[in-house]
């Protein structure tokens, strides 16, 4: 039954009733059992028509209801797979893989320039060297009993790789010993168990040293300035020495040198070799161990003193 007809039944319905019940209550109706069963019937047919309205009030409520179900199902099964991504967990996720990944491109060009900035800086040090590194000195063609010992121990043979681990300094003064300085320095990379062999300083022993750097090679440079230097084998000291004063800025003059070594070919005969460890034990130079700079130094200076005598 329409809603309309409903609606208009249960007004006509209504108005009977208070008809009705106006004639009754007045006394004015001819037949008052006549009139009240038509009220009973008008009351009945209201009841009955807002019974109906209500019920099918009820069933659009219901329709409606179910309507609105299939509809949200319909919309979720036919909805795009990408708008699951309105979903905050899938969008935070994408939004920090996308920062990972933005993080790694940069990390990647950040590596990229460090190395390129580092070969660019190799190359420029390389020309630097190649261009302006001096290794030389003057050689010292006569003797002299003033003069200072330079000895170096160091982590290999090969002054552009290799590191100064200790060096030994004795001042002579007209034959005789008037100052001696020694000092030791951590290597950057640890010298092998050949050069703890060699000489008898393990990487243990200079755990707590100091490094070398501008400071102690400005100090080095102050005690051998303006002095007559001596070295045996002096190409090998002098050039770790004129290395680490280039790397380091170290200002300095060009020293005067004298090599023991090649005096000891001229002047000594009676050796097997010239090798400072030979001279020393022939000639009693010095109680001292070997391949210790301050103890190699204390020899060196002896044989020359023993050269001049010659």
């Amino acid at each position: 039954m329409k809603k309309s007809c409903l609606g208009c039944t249960g007004l006509f319905s209504l108005l009977a009733i208070f008809s009705g019940g106006f004639t009754v209550l007045t006394g004015s109706s001819d037949n008052i059992l006549t009139d009240i069963l038509l009220i009973l019937f008008f009351i009945c047919l209201a009841i009955g028509s807002l019974y109906f309205f209500a019920k099918n009030k009820t069933k659009k409520i219901e329709e409606e209801t179910n309507e609105q179900h299939d509809n949200s199902y319909s919309l979720d099964s036919n909805r795009p797979k990408t708008e699951t991504n309105n979903n905050p967990v899938v969008i935070e996720k994408e939004v920090e893989s996308e920062r990972i990944q933005k993080e790694n491109e940069l990390l990647k060009m950040k590596l990229d320039l460090k190395e390129q900035y580092i070969k660019e800086i190799e190359q420029k040090s390389s020309n630097k060297i190649n261009d302006s590194l001096d290794l030389s000195y003057t050689k010292a063609r006569t003797l002299t009993d003033t003069f200072v010992v330079l000895d170096f121990e160091t982590t290999g043979l090969k002054y552009n790789e290799n590191e100064i681990i200790q060096y030994g300094i004795v001042e002579y003064e007209k034959g005789k010993i008037i100052n001696e300085h020694t000092e030791y320095f951590k290597p950057d990379t640890p010298i092998s168990k050949r050069i703890e062999r060699i000489t008898g300083i393990t990487n243990e022993f200079l755990e707590d040293k100091p490094k070398l750097d501008s400071s102690k090679l400005e100090y080095l440079h102050k005690l051998i300035c303006g002095k007559t230097l001596v070295a045996h084998n002096a190409p090998f000291d002098m050039k770790f020495l004129l290395y680490q004063f280039y790397l380091n800025e170290i200002k300095h003059e060009k020293f005067r040198v004298i090599d023991t070594l090649t005096f000891s070919r001229k002047l000594i005969k009676e050796t097997p070799n010239h090798k400072l460890q030979t001279l020393k034990e022939h000639f009693n130079l010095d109680d001292g161990d070997s391949h210790n700079a301050l103890n190699d130094c204390r020899a060196t200076g002896n044989l020359l003193i023993l050269l001049m005598n010659k």
